[in-house]
């Protein structure tokens, strides 16, 4: 059974929560968490997004992201789904935030090997979709300028 996709307008309380997050996460997960990277497109400033933060957290091995594991329900991480067939990405993990607000449904938490090709690509494909989105944000301002202009300038096509 498939659910309905919602898109919700950026919001700007995501880095805010993204940083809170962290915060417990790295709280609980001491010395075996090497890094923790936003990644997603709630990263994108401006972008419009499932309403999901995406947290990337970088261990050394997969038997620290197995200690990991009760650590993080302990903080309310559930449905820790094992990644069969990949040997840098271990877990993906869900906790599902309760409340009324569209803007956040829930965090999923991914448990990589730090700086492996896979935590690489992940934080090469954020920086592409800031790019494009940056990329559009300029092309559809040049676009609505140009057209400001034409209309201003050129009295023909007016209406």
């Amino acid at each position: 059974m498939s659910c309905p996709v919602a898109i919700v307008n950026y919001d700007p309380r995501w880095p805010l929560i993204y940083e809170e997050e962290k915060h417990c996460i790295l709280g609980v997960g001491g010395s075996r968490i090497l890094d923790v990277a936003r990644i997603g497109s709630t990263a994108v400033v401006g972008l419009g997004a499932k309403p999901i933060v995406d947290i990337m957290v970088g261990v050394k091995c997969s038997s620290d992201a197995d200690e990991l594991l009760p650590l993080l329900r302990e903080i309310g991480y559930k449905d820790a789904i094992r990644q069969l067939g990949h040997s840098e990405w271990y877990y993906c993990l869900r906790q599902v935030v309760h409340g009324e607000e569209p803007w956040l449904q829930d965090f999923h938490l991914h448990l990589m090997k730090f700086r492996s090709e896979t935590w690489e690509r992940q934080l090469k494909s954020l920086a592409h979709l800031k790019c494009v989105w940056r990329n559009s944000l300029v092309s559809n301002a040049k676009v609505g300028i140009k057209s400001v202009l034409e209309w201003r300038y050129y009295p023909q096509n007016k209406s």
